[in-house]
């Protein structure tokens, strides 16, 4: 697709990417977005104030803008970030317990202007996670019917261009729905040996035609207690994609655009992600693009991925949260990390989207499992 031409921003029926993400944040940007290493304010302001806030000066001299790029939430003493090495075996990477800042600060462009608020997280456990996004041969190794499917041009409207599932043994699985990704983790755990993580009850169609249910609940109290294979929190997933960092992608910066819905060409997410301007509307085999500092490929595009966790218009909230949003959410569930026919600020690590109609699927949209590591 050529550069400046923008996409609506849907992923399918029913499915659509929420509407706060793609609005420019209310503060003057100079399109450096968050750097790593940026002295940050101790206190998010109540208000939204711009960068035309001054700190009172001294001696009667000028007073000092604010810096609108700098981070907003700084970490706690306490707030320890381990070491960031790759530890993959198998197809599964170890991610160590720590604490990082969910979301992005004020001024990273395109940013979500309410639901990205920055947040300090602690994670207690240690856990592993795909180092590529579910495969289709992978799918069907545990039984499951493979769904993957192409959305033809102007189902949707007019001018619409044709987007959907690469189909062959190493491309992400897509057109899943929640409950049907759900499936697939209880499959894994299984053939493992291990508890089922879900309770799936009052179910209408197949894995593989749409599985959608009535009753869905964790089988612990906390889904980081369960033993078994499951989706990851939006902490989990963001924490596992940015990888220590605090860039709009884990690999740096995102290029200026005209408009946060702009398909433009990217020369950080080039190196990263299939999205619209190099994927050709349809997602691609996995890891053909470069991997995170944990080892992990595709976090950025390609497709979307679930996690369990409610979608909510005001973001992360303020405070220092700790192993967040244990319970399996069952209405605008978040799903992480862009997609191949979607453009470059929806595949930054903070942006944020959700599940408008419960029950539907699309294409490009495909699950990354974990695992709780216990002692």
């Amino acid at each position: 697709m050529a550069s400046g031409v923008s996409r609506r921003a849907t992923l399918g029926l029913g499915l659509a990417v929420s509407i706060a993400p793609l609005l420019f944040a209310a503060y003057a940007c100079d399109g450096s977005g968050g750097r790593p290493g940026v002295d940050s304010a101790s206190e998010t302001p109540d208000d939204d104030s711009d960068a035309s806030v001054s700190v009172p000066a001294l001696d009667g001299a000028a007073p000092e803008p604010v810096d609108p790029c700098a981070q907003i939430v700084r970490p706690s003493a306490d707030c320890v970030h381990p070491p960031v090495t790759a530890e993959c075996d198998g197809g599964w990477c170890r991610i160590p317990k720590g604490c990082f800042i969910i979301g992005s600060p004020p001024c990273e462009p395109t940013r979500g202007l309410y639901d990205e608020d920055q947040a300090q997280v602690t994670l207690t456990h240690d856990f592993e996670i795909q180092q590529t996004e579910m495969t289709q041969a992978a799918w069907e190794e545990v039984g499951l019917v493979n769904p993957s499917t192409v959305v033809e041009a102007g189902t949707f409207y007019p001018g619409q261009e044709a987007y959907g599932d690469c189909l062959g043994p190493t491309c992400p699985v897509g057109n899943i729905t929640l409950e049907e990704a759900m499936s697939g983790a209880n499959a894994l755990s299984l053939r493992a040996g291990l508890p089922e993580c879900y309770s799936l009850d009052e179910c209408t169609n197949a894995v593989g035609s749409g599985l959608s249910c009535g009753a869905i609940q964790a089988t612990t109290s906390s889904v980081y207690e369960c033993r078994g294979y499951r989706l990851p929190t939006e902490s989990e997933w963001e924490y596992a994609a940015r990888a220590g960092t605090t860039t709009p992608f884990f690999a740096g910066e995102i290029a200026p655009l005209k408009s946060s819905t702009e398909c433009a060409h990217d020369p950080v997410l080039e190196e990263i992600a299939w999205y619209c301007i190099n994927s050709g509307g349809y997602s691609h085999p996995v890891a053909g693009k470069g991997a995170n500092g944990w080892g992990l490929f595709d976090t950025s595009g390609n497709v979307a991925e679930w996690t369990t966790t409610q979608y909510t218009w005001a973001g992360h909230g303020q405070k220092p949260k700790v192993d967040p949003t244990p319970t399996v959410a069952t209405k605008q569930v978040l799903f992480r990390g862009g997609a191949a026919h979607l453009w470059s600020t929806l595949a930054r690590s903070a942006s944020r989207s959700q599940d408008l109609d419960h029950g539907k699927r699309s294409p490009v949209l495909g699950a990354r499992y974990v695992r709780t590591l216990f002692p």
